[in-house]
């Protein structure tokens, strides 16, 4: 087993009532600091892959193992502080808290992670700055552009130091050169934090520029050839 196995997906099978099943013995590994996007069609199951990777859902049979930690070992508590401390989430719709500003947005992961009011407002602040911000740390989401509300999405998911961030469908709601901007930006603040991430999108462009790129279909994770590769299958 490699040293920088950072999730691992073991026989997972899940579905709902009265429909096929989305996966069926669905294997899967993920190692530390690795981007991977996840395209299909509409249905198959991306987002509930993610809520079963952060333990937000239980699988009918098989495994979600989190550093060595299956999510299914763990207590209700116990889930709750390893998703405030390991990961990060990105979302289409931003699901930034209108009332607050993009400073105080950012600082509520940090202040739920227990730490002081004022280093998290030191450090939500210095996220804001990396990505362009820093004059529009007041402003609230419904003062902000797209663009500057997924940068503020961005810093919020990668403020705590996480070790994986889950991106669901990141640049959905953004025009086309908007949303490659906002692309780059998490890959690199990733990069340079060392966070794992996996994305979902519709765009097979985005997807192309991640180190994976996997399709699934008929409950199973296709490897996708990058340009000029063969292609393979899990």
């Amino acid at each position: 087993m490699s040293s920088n196995l950072l999730l691992e997906i073991k026989g997972l099978s899940h579905g709902y009532q009265a429909q096929p099943l989305l996966f069926n013995e669905l294997h899967f590994s993920l190692e530390a600091g690795h981007q991977i996007a996840l395209t299909g069609e509409s249905g198959t199951g991306k987002s509930t892959l993610l809520n079963l990777m952060a333990g937000l859902d239980t699988p009918q049979r098989g495994e979600v193992v989190l550093m060595n930690r299956s999510w299914s070992s763990m207590q209700t508590n116990e889930r709750l502080a390893c998703r405030r401390k390991t990961l990060g989430f990105i979302f289409q719709a931003f699901h930034l808290v209108g009332h607050l500003t993009a400073l105080q947005n950012v600082m509520v992961p940090l202040l739920l992670a227990g730490q002081s009011f004022k280093a998290a407002r030191l450090t939500a602040q210095d996220w804001l700055s990396r990505l362009g911000l820093e004059e529009r740390i007041n402003g609230r989401p419904d003062e902000l552009s797209g663009g500057q509300q997924q940068r503020v999405c961005i810093a919020r998911a990668l403020a705590h130091s996480p070790k994986l961030v889950l991106a669901d469908e990141p640049t959905g709601n953004l025009d086309p050169t908007t949303a490659q901007s906002s692309l780059n930006l998490l890959c690199q603040q990733c990069r340079q934090t060392g966070a794992a991430l996996v994305m979902v999108t519709h765009s097979h462009q985005a997807a192309q520029q991640l180190d994976a790129h996997y399709e699934l279909a008929q409950g199973r994770l296709h490897p996708m050839p990058k340009p000029g590769l063969p292609a393979g299958s899990l």
